[in-house]
């Protein structure tokens, strides 16, 4: 129990901790203009919920929550870019307040107190906080669905079986690997049932409120079925190397020198528990068994990240470090154990330095390195100086449509010219051009392309020449003019 003044503490450092996480989520989000994956989320915001279904299950890869949840958002507060990525800072916000629940209710307040914190400055949990996609809300829902599975072993309660649930099924709706961690969650418990570890909760109960999240989820089955024939015809993802865990460990750390730390805390941690296995660093005690719940979070760490990787190796890779969010949770648990077991004067110059590097790796990460596309930068460009008297505008890509990307910001006056093609299937569309230039007296044709190829249309040389040309980040923007 804690005394009264060390609860007001406590309250006050989860709001501190939560603020700060709000200002690091809300601070420069809409600076950034739309890269391709948001671009893809905003266009599917533009449909009705049968087509966004048609389409997900068609075209995409991840089951329909975040996405249905973007089309009722959307409709109600717009899909501009701070509105569409306000989501995900909320969820990345909801995150911090549930590792507390969720760490306190394992390893006490003081280090859920840590854990928040160290997510909270995490540069990586950050950065997809201020995405518009569905990563910030499957690291909320993998919180929230351990969370209450360990509540619900503690106590075989209804209400806590029925809340892991439906925080289990709103998971699986989320993202793959979040059904992937449902597999985790179920198989940890299921062992702790086999070596009689588990509390309150029976084999019986167990089984029933998995048949109930499969029956939830069994709707969906057909669909993703479909998908994963398609991710198996070939996917963006490329091949892993052996390396691939050092190097993952670094980006959920913040970078390397904050993964050199990380690792170390880590160590510290799983150390300190092998020594002390009947009471935590900070000297609260725990019910049961410390070393198994330390336990736990390494498996949850390596299940995440090693099935993946096996999955990938034996077929088409689907490996990403950002689909294996959740481990940010059990990492910043894991850390927060080793701060609490080094000696206090110690462990404050850690925690002082690790947030120092955090914020710095958000601010160099996040708020400097802004602009992954140049679609917004290129559009701007390109409308400033547009002479609607002797100007065209080409959009260009060899083999896939990005129009609706460029259409979203560059000015409706532009007529422009979209051209998907390569080789000499370019051939058609560059007469089509020429007769337009030459009907509307064009002088000069401005050629956008972003994720692009190095290589512009053929055979464009014939009748124009280079006048300037700018780079951005992942495009190039030509100034033609038309050759004498």
């Amino acid at each position: 129990m804690f005394h009264p003044t060390e609860k007001r503490a406590l309250a006050i450092g989860l709001g501190l901790t939560l603020a700060a996480g709000a200002a690091l989520r809300l601070l420069y989000i809409g600076d950034e203009g739309f890269w391709f994956d948001e671009f893809w989320i905003w266009r599917q915001s533009q449909m009705g919920a049968r087509e966004l279904l048609a389409d997900m299950i068609d075209g995409d890869v991840h089951p329909p929550l975040y996405q249905l949840f973007i089309l009722a958002w959307t409709a109600l507060f717009g899909a501009s870019e701070v509105p569409l990525r306000l989501p995900s800072a909320l969820f990345g916000i909801a995150s911090i307040a549930a590792l507390f629940g969720y760490a306190r209710s394992t390893f006490g307040a003081r280090i859920g107190l840590v854990s928040a914190g160290l997510l909270a400055c995490s540069e990586y949990a950050v950065y997809y906080s201020q995405e518009a996609r569905s990563y910030s809300l499957l690291l909320l829902l993998s919180i929230t669905s351990a969370w209450a599975l360990s509540n619900a072993t503690a106590d075989a309660r209804l209400r806590s079986l029925a809340l892991y649930a439906l925080s289990g099924v709103l998971l699986a709706y989320t993202h793959v690997f979040g059904m992937l961690f449902l597999v985790f969650l179920a198989f940890g418990t299921l062992v702790s049932l086999w070596r009689k570890e588990n509390g309150a909760l029976t084999l019986k109960r167990w089984f029933w409120v998995h048949v109930v999240m499969a029956a939830a989820f069994a709707p969906w089955v057909p669909a993703l079925l479909h998908q994963a024939s398609r991710v198996q015809k070939g996917f963006w993802i490329p091949p892993l190397d052996w390396l691939f865990f050092a190097s993952y460990f670094a980006k959920y750390s913040g970078g390397r020198p904050l993964g050199w730390l990380a690792l170390a805390l880590v160590l510290s941690a799983l150390w300190t528990t092998w020594r002390h296995r009947d009471r935590l660093p900070s000297g609260e005690s725990l019910p049961a068994s410390k070393a198994s719940k330390v336990v736990t979070l390494v498996a949850w760490f390596v299940f995440m990240l090693g099935v993946p990787f096996v999955i990938s190796k034996l077929g088409e890779p689907i490996m990403h470090a950002k689909s294996a969010i959740s481990v940010l949770a059990p990492l910043s648990i894991i850390m927060a154990l080793g701060l609490y077991a080094l000696p206090a004067k110690l462990r404050w110059g850690v925690l002082i330095l690790w947030v120092a590097g955090s914020l710095g790796s958000i601010v160099w990460t996040n708020y400097r390195a802004q602009n992954r596309e140049g679609w917004r930068e290129m559009s701007v460009d390109v409308a400033e100086r547009f002479d609607a008297d002797r100007d065209l505008v080409l959009l260009y890509h060899p083999d896939f449509d990005y129009m609706f990307c460029y259409r979203y910001y560059l000015p409706k006056n532009i007529d422009a010219i979209e051209m998907i093609c390569a080789d000499e299937a370019c051939n058609e569309p560059l007469e089509r051009l020429e007769a337009r230039a030459s009907a509307e007296k064009t002088e000069r044709l401005w050629v956008m392309r972003v994720r692009s190829s190095t290589v512009g249309p053929p055979h464009l040389e014939d009748h124009w020449q280079v006048g300037e040309e700018h780079e951005y980040n992942n495009g190039l923007l030509q100034l033609l003019l038309r050759r004498n």
